[in-house]
C-alpha cells in the first residue's frame, strides 16, 4: 500500500549567533544540519539513518521557496505526483513542514508534534530537506521516502569509496590515486593474515607509495601491473615477512617485472617491525609502540607515524621482545608514544619501555578518536575503515600519513566514540575516504559519518 502523511509545524526561535545561513544559490547547509539532527534521533531509537536524495531534495527546496514567497505555511498539494515522477517505485512517502527561527528551533518542534516526530522516526530510507530563509525566518520541507529498491545517494561530505572485489583489488584501486612514477617504492604484504603488515603504513608513507596485498603463495596480475606503474625507476619493492609469509617464488615474479626487491623479515613480527624501523627513518624523532597480539592500534598508529616519519614497534601484553628491545636500548634518548590502553599493553611493559605518553581509549574506536583528536587537531579531511579487520585500515594508514589525516574506525552499527567524533563535525570535513566494499562498512556507516 502507498502512503503519504503530512503535518506542518510553526515554531518560534532565534537564528543562533553565528549561524552560516543558506540561500537559493547555496542553501545546503541548514540543510545538511536538518538531516544530521533527524539521523542522530534515528540513530538514538535504534533506527537507520535516512539518506539524501538529490530528486526529493529537489521537491523540498521548490515547496520551501514557494512557502517563503507567499509567507504562508502549507503543505504541498503535488509533493506525492512530483515524488512519484522520480521515485516510481515507492513505497511509502511523507512531508514535514516548517517555519521559525533556525535549524535547532524548529527540529526541536517537529520531534515535540506527535505527527511529525512519527515520520522523523518512521519506516523511511531517504529523506529529501530543502530550506529558504526570508530575513531572519527559516522555512523548510522535509520529504521522507521510503523505496523498493536501492536509491543513489548524497552525503554533505565529498567522499571517495575505494573498494574492490577482494583486499588485493581494493590496494590496487587505492594505489591508481597516485600518479604513474610517482613512488619511491610499494610495501608488499599478505592479505590474510597482519603479522608482518603491522609496521608496513609508515614504511610506505616514508616512500610517498602505497601498500600492496597478495596472497601468500601467488601475486595477482594486477598487482604487479600496479607495482610496475606507480614505482620511480630504480624503486623498491619491499616485501614484509619471511618466505613462510610471502614465498620466494613471488618474490621472484616482481623481479621477474623487472623490480628491484628487498625482504624486510625477522624471526617473528616483532622482529621483523625492528627491521623495518630503519628504513622508516633511520634517525627518528620518536617511536610508536603498540601491540603485535592484534591489529587495531597498529593500524591507528599507521597515519601519526607516517605523517611524521616515526616507526612502530611492537611488544608484547606483557613483555618486551628482544628485537624491539635491543631497537630501543640502540636508541636510548629516542622518545616513546604507546597507542592502546592497559588491556593490550600493561603498565609494567609501558614502564619498562619508557613510554612517555600512552594515546588510548577503553576500546579500538575510543582509541581511534584519541589518535585523531591527539595527532590531527582541526584536519578536514578523515579516512574510515571497518574496525573488525586489518586489510582496509592497513591500507587507508599509508594515504592517510602522507597526506596527513586520521584513519578512523567504524562498524554497523556505528560505535559511539567513531560517531561522536566523525559526526560531530560534520561542518568541518571537506574530504572523507572510505576504504573498503559496502561489506565491509556499510552505507548507513557512511550516511551517519558524512551526513
Amino acid at each position: 500500500m502507498l502512503l503519504a502523511a503530512l503535518v506542518a509545524v510553526l515554531a518560534v526561535g532565534v537564528a543562533l549567533p553565528g549561524m552560516v545561513q543558506a540561500s537559493p544559490e547555496n542553501p545546503q547547509y541548514d540543510e545538511w544540519d536538518f538531516l544530521n539532527l533527524i539521523n542522530r534521533d534515528r540513530r538514538a531509537h535504534g533506527l537507520r539513518p535516512l539518506a539524501m536524495i538529490e530528486g526529493a531534495r529537489d521537491v523540498a527546496r521548490s515547496w520551501s521557496a514557494a512557502m517563503a514567497s507567499r509567507n504562508q505555511l502549507a503543505h504541498n498539494p503535488d509533493y506525492a505526483t512530483q515524488l512519484a515522477s522520480r521515485y516510481p517505485n515507492y513505497r511509502r512517502l511523507a512531508e514535514n513542514v516548517g517555519a521559525g527561527g533556525g535549524v535547532t528551533s524548529l527540529h526541536d518542534a517537529f520531534m515535540k508534534s506527535t505527527g511529525h516526530r512519527a515520520n522523523v522516526l518512521g519506516d523511511y530510507g531517504y529523506a529529501g530537506v530543502g530550506v529558504t530563509w526570508a530575513g531572519t525566518r527559516l522555512w523548510v520541507t522535509v520529504n521522507f521516502v521510503k523505496d523498493a529498491g536501492q536509491l543513489p545517494f548524497i552525503v554533505r561530505t565529498p567522499i571517495s569509496r575505494v573498494g574492490g572485489a577482494g583486499d588485493p583489488d581494493t590496494a590496487v584501486l587505492l594505489s591508481r590515486r597516485l600518479a604513474a612514477g610517482s613512488a619511491k617504492a610499494v610495501v608488499v604484504a599478505r592479505t590474510d593474515g597482519f603479522a608482518d603488515a603491522l609496521a608496513g603504513g609508515p614504511l610506505a608513507t616514508a616512500y610517498r607509495g602505497p601498500v600492496l596485498l597478495t596472497p601468500p603463495n601467488d601475486v595477482p596480475a594486477n598487482v604487479i601491473d600496479e607495482a610496475r606503474r606507480v614505482m620511480a625507476p630504480g624503486g623498491t619493492v619491499f616485501v614484509l615477512g619471511g618466505p613462510a609469509a610471502i614465498s620466494a617464488a613471488m618474490e621472484a615474479e616482481f623481479v621477474s617485472a623487472g623490480m628491484a626487491v628487498r625482504r624486510l623479515a625477522g624471526a617473528d613480527r616483532f622482529a621483523t617491525a625492528a627491521a623495518i624501523a630503519p628504513e622508516v627513518n633511520p634517525t627518528p624523532n620518536e617511536a610508536f609502540l603498540v601491540s603485535g597480539a592484534s591489529f587495531p592500534d597498529a593500524v591507528l598508529a599507521g597515519a601519526p607515524a607516517g605523517h611524521r616519519r616515526s616507526p612502530i614497534l611492537l611488544v608484547g601484553p606483557s613483555s618486551v621482545p628482544p628485537a624491539t628491545d635491543a631497537y630501543l636500548k640502540a636508541h636510548s634518548s629516542l622518545p616513546r608514544v604507546l597507542v592502546g590502553g592497559p588491556a593490550v599493553v600493561s603498565d609494567a611493559v609501558a614502564k619498562s619501555t619508557g613510554v612517555s605518553e600512552r594515546v588510548a581509549g577503553p576500546d579500538r574506536y575510543s582509541t581511534s578518536a584519541a589518535v585523531s583528536e591527539k595527532y590531527f587537531p582541526g584536519g578536514n579531511r578523515v579516512a574510515l575503515a571497518s574496525g573488525l579487520r586489518f586489510q582496509d585500515a592497513l591500507l587507508a594508514s599509508a594515504e592517510a600519513g602522507r597526506d596527513g589525516y586520521p584513519v578512523v574506525l567504524s562498524a554497523s552499527p556505528v560505535p559511539n566514540p567513531s560517531y561522536d567524533y566523525v559526526a560531530r563535525q560534520a561542518n568541518r570535513w571537506v574530504f572523507g575516504l572510505v576504504v573498503g566494499r559496502p561489506s565491509d562498512i556499510s552505507d548507513d556507516t557512511v550516511v551517519l559519518s558524512f551526513s
